[in-house]
């Protein structure tokens, strides 16, 4: 291309896109060569040269500039654009094993190596772990776990506008951003689309349905091109079949990314520090509960408090002689607060409604942290009067419908 004085354009980026443009690959490639050379640092020039000599089918060159790509970005900290690296790398040879054993190696578990009989590793491979940025589940993974999880992301590319997932879907994955944005809406009353959040590289949605095991509640969609990764629930099941480790560090992973939220959103915990919010979310213990499985009983001593993480659950009392259901409650609902803070035995009966797992959180912990608080109790106490009058509801109502089926009878 010519500029105004008619010589070629002075720009090599400008003159190799101009190359690329008209798939002159082999000329594109010598002005990405004397880029590359004047900036060596530049990561993304470095992987586009990759991408040309991808192109010319000069596959030995390629892996060498995408391994030094793949070996920045995770050492400054782009875990997931060195993963998307890594399998590309994968794709050209799939016996080169090399770059994804360094990323194992730097992202292995704060210096632990379970690969060797949880040996500690080298004094050089431990500094490097502590320089690292913590990303999200996949720090905490041993060497061998991180090796499988990323083998099993599955690459996903979707154009702008494109819908990743609908609100209403089945929670079925995990997706995490290699690189692009996507954007994030629900809808309202009025069954239109209100943005709730735009996410960029290398952050994670669809954990809470996904841990849930219930449906979307949001819609995600690509707003420009992006490049993302997903985990199903099948895949980490496998995994987990393998490495039953695994099953911890996602119980953790689920703990920092939705029960913190959770606690952040309840006016109950509003109070309380970010600090104490996430001591509180470390004590929760988890529990399993069968199908009509009682988790709290109307009389029974409250001693602690419960955030359903899946299933479903029914609040009952009993009210002359017969079941009166108060409430339905479901993943993401906190339920036992009550007789928490008064002392009082329990009110209700809480029962699953499907197979349900539900987290406890004992009282001696949340008096711990809370009882510098004592606003929480003011806030429980509104939540008292609210539920009293629910209940005084649904008694009048449950007498109403029995004194007209007496007078059919």
């Amino acid at each position: 291309m010519k500029n105004l004085f008619g010589f070629g354009s002075s720009d090599p980026k400008k003159k190799a896109n101009d190359y690329i443009i008209k798939g002159n690959w082999a000329k594109a490639l010598i002005e990405y060569k004397k880029i590359v050379e004047a900036d060596p640092a530049n990561i993304r020039n470095r992987q586009k040269l990759g991408d040309i000599y991808c192109k010319l089918n000069q596959i030995e060159e390629a892996i060498e500039e995408y391994t030094e790509v793949a070996d920045s970005y995770a050492k400054e900290g782009f875990l997931i654009k060195a993963i998307a690296i890594n399998k590309l790398i994968m794709k050209l040879d799939p016996e080169n094993v090399d770059v994804q054993e360094s990323l194992a190696s730097l992202y292995t578990s704060r210096g632990i190596s379970y690969k060797s009989h949880h040996k500690v590793v080298e004094k050089e491979e431990e500094k490097k772990a502590e320089v690292v940025p913590k990303i999200p589940l996949f720090s905490n993974l041993s060497h061998e776990e991180f090796c499988n999880v990323v083998n099993k992301l599955k690459e996903r590319n979707f154009q702008e506008g494109e819908i990743i997932c609908n609100e209403g879907d089945e929670g079925n994955s995990i997706f995490v951003i290699s690189e692009g944005e996507v954007t994030i809406h629900r809808k309202n009353s009025q069954g239109q689309h209100v943005e709730l959040a735009n996410l960029t590289d290398g952050a994670f949605f669809g954990e809470f349905a996904f841990f849930s095991r219930s449906k979307r509640h949001a819609t995600v969609s690509a707003k420009k091109d992006t490049l993302i990764f997903e985990i199903t629930k099948d895949d980490i099941e496998e995994i987990i079949n393998e490495f039953p480790r695994v099953n911890k560090v996602l119980f953790d992973f689920y703990k920092e990314r939705v029960i913190l939220n959770l606690l952040a959103m309840s006016p109950i915990f509003e109070p309380c520090t970010i600090e104490e919010r996430k001591t509180l979310m470390d004590r929760f213990e988890q529990k399993n509960y069968d199908i009509d499985g009682d988790i709290i009983k109307e009389g029974d001593a409250g001693d602690s408090i419960f955030l359903i993480k899946s299933g479903n659950v029914r609040v009952t009392i009993i009210k002359g002689g017969k079941v009166l259901e108060l409430a339905r409650l479901q993943a993401g609902e906190f339920f036992g607060e009550i007789a928490l803070v008064t002392g009082q035995p329990r009110t209700a009966t809480v029962s699953a409604v499907t197979q349900s797992e539900v987290l406890e959180l004992k009282k001696a912990d949340f008096d711990e942290i809370t009882g510098s608080h004592p606003e929480i109790k003011g806030i429980i106490q509104a939540y008292l009067q609210d539920r009293a009058k629910k209940t005084v509801s649904a008694v009048i109502n449950f007498g109403k419908e029995n004194r007209a089926k007496n007078k059919m009878v």
